[in-house]
């Protein structure tokens, strides 16, 4: 196994740092870096030379660096979220050979929490996802940042997703989002980057029980009522892990792609109508 990064910012030392932690032959690859360090590679001519590579390079590229690589390799493919910025470009996340950095599906809590859900039962899920401003990702809005990640949940808890209605509010860059899908179940959502706490928490409300979910923490609680309609709260068991790390190894070591056609689709659906109220560009 022969693992090629391109791109060496935030997220490609992150996941440099894991793919060292699981001993695997890497290198790197970025015109926008300049540092004399082990492991980079020139330039991306000869992607044949890898068993797997990772685009971890800015948003704004992955897009041109998929339509290079994709012709001229046949091995995986990963790409950070989103994997695509443009309706006319999904056909690139649906190629046999990639997949999408859909981190959040492998958070052990999430795990827990899918596991925990009666989707029969569910009456409203909730989504905080919140930055603190100091170290908050700026170049992009907090809607192009972190909100496919809870679609893409979404999706996970109902993979015959169908929406009815959708409505995207925004006040400077916090982004609240009400949905209405499937039998009149809704989702809604906040997400910020200029709060002043890091916040990341799903709340599903059920007919029977409620759940809240910490995926900074790791946890799961469970909210019910006892026989004799006592209020109970219980810790469920989540064993806990780093998401990077298990999606790496998902990755790197199963067949299977991690397929985000859905959740891109309407992520791109509601940031079109977010550009069409509010006339903001990306």
């Amino acid at each position: 196994m022969k693992v090629l990064l391109v791109g060496y910012g935030n997220m490609g030392k992150l996941h440099s740092k894991y793919l060292k932690m699981m001993k695997v032959d890497w290198f790197w690859y970025d015109p926008f870096v300049d540092e004399k360090c082990p492991h980079r590679v020139p330039d991306i001519s000869n992607p044949l030379n890898f068993s797997h590579i990772i685009i971890a390079s800015p948003t704004s590229s992955h897009e041109k660096y998929l339509k290079d690589i994709i012709p001229r390799f046949d091995g995986k493919i990963f790409v950070e979220k989103p994997g695509v910025m443009s309706s006319d470009s999904i056909y690139l996340i649906e190629h046999k050979n990639v997949s999408v950095g859909m981190v959040e599906r492998f958070n052990p809590a999430f795990v827990s929490l899918h596991r925990a859900i009666k989707k029969e039962n569910i009456l409203c899920v909730d989504f905080v996802r919140c930055s603190a401003l100091p170290v908050s990702r700026m170049e992009v809005n907090a809607f192009i940042d972190v909100g496919i990640h809870d679609i893409d949940l979404l999706v996970q808890m109902f993979p015959d997703i169908s929406i009815k209605k959708a409505s995207v509010f925004r006040n400077s860059n916090t982004f609240a989002i009400n949905l209405s899908f499937n039998d009149n179940k809704i989702a809604r959502f906040m997400w910020s980057n200029e709060t002043f706490h890091k916040d990341r928490k799903i709340h599903i409300r059920q007919n029977d029980y409620n759940l809240e979910c910490n995926l900074s923490d790791q946890t799961v609680k469970k909210y019910y009522l006892s026989e004799n309609n006592e209020n109970i709260v219980k810790d469920l068991y989540v064993e806990k892990k780093s998401s990077i790390l298990a999606e790496l190894e998902y990755f790197l070591n199963t067949e299977t792609r991690i397929d985000a056609t859905m959740s891109h689709k309407i992520f791109l659906e509601m940031l079109k109508n977010e550009k069409e109220l509010f006339n903001h560009g990306v």
